[in-house]
């Protein structure tokens, strides 16, 4: 299923050990390092902003900073697969900044018919 949750991800370069300090001091639930140097820390939702300001105070601008919902497991997805994620991806976010809605002047010339 899938966990409320505050979201941060650091661009490598940091050190574990100084974001893991801030972080647990600061009410996070997790920080995770990625093999790529990355550090992932979530948080409850009502520990976010203090959280974030922390992070702000100390200088380090995270990558991502949101309240979402994250996904209980993760599927790796490798080769074709992860290339017609990574296109429908790409299609997706490219489809919905292109969309516009716009409302009709006056909705006089509408009728619902039951």
């Amino acid at each position: 299923m899938f966990k409320h949750c505050g979201y941060f991800l650091f661009a490598p370069g940091l050190k574990e050990d100084d974001v893991m300090e801030v972080a647990l001091d600061n009410g996070a639930d997790d920080v995770v390092t990625e093999e790529d140097g990355s550090i992932e820390v979530t948080c409850d939702p009502a520990a976010f902003e203090a959280l974030h300001k922390a992070f702000t105070d100390k200088g380090w601008e995270p990558e991502v900073a949101e309240v979402t919902w994250k996904s209980d497991s993760e599927t790796v997805l490798t080769g074709d697969d992860a290339e017609r994620m990574r296109v429908s991806s790409t299609l997706w976010k490219t489809s919905m900044t292109s969309l516009r809605f716009t409302p009709p002047l006056s909705l006089n010339n509408y009728s619902i018919q039951p």
